[in-house]
């Protein structure tokens, strides 16, 4: 990752770009994009005639997905994985559901998205849960700690 001063730049914006670009545009290094595409996070868009791989803006903004994922929510990478191919799915699904004029068909893709949905819903839940069990831990230690100090604080000359 890139360190918290470097802004990402616009490159990747309106272009395809080299992976240099891509990672400054992302904020992330080339290393974690390598390993984002090894774990089937991103792909790059194209590679170029010597093989280096080019990103779109939409490779980047899956990327800043990703970021935003371990940065905001504290998901790990798999829990990530689970999660894009969760909203994969929902895109696929929003384009079926506009080719098909079939009410029965649409029903069937709208009960499915919610069903996919519920699943995102029940993983933020799961996350949001186990934050709230480590904060409890972390304020039971602390008021331990603040008795202790208290305590220092009486016996003290």
């Amino acid at each position: 990752m890139t360190a918290p001063s470097q802004a990402p730049t616009q490159a990747c914006a309106d272009d395809v770009v080299s992976i240099g670009d891509a990672a400054k545009a992302t904020g992330v290094s080339t290393r974690a994009l390598r390993y984002y595409e090894e774990m089937g996070l991103v792909r790059p868009a194209a590679h170029s005639p010597g093989g280096h791989r080019l990103y779109a803006p939409a490779q980047c903004a899956r990327v800043r997905r990703i970021r935003q994922l371990q940065d905001l929510m504290g998901f790990n990478l798999a829990e990530i994985s689970e999660i894009l191919a969760n909203e994969d799915r929902l895109d696929s699904l929003r384009d079926e559901f506009h080719r098909h004029e079939d009410p029965a068909h649409r029903l069937r893709i709208a009960e499915e998205a919610l069903t996919v949905m519920s699943d995102l819903d029940a993983r933020v839940e799961a996350k949001q849960k186990r934050l709230a069990e480590f904060r409890q831990a972390i304020s039971e230690r602390r008021r331990r700690a603040e008795v202790v100090a208290a305590e220092l604080q009486q016996e003290a000359p």
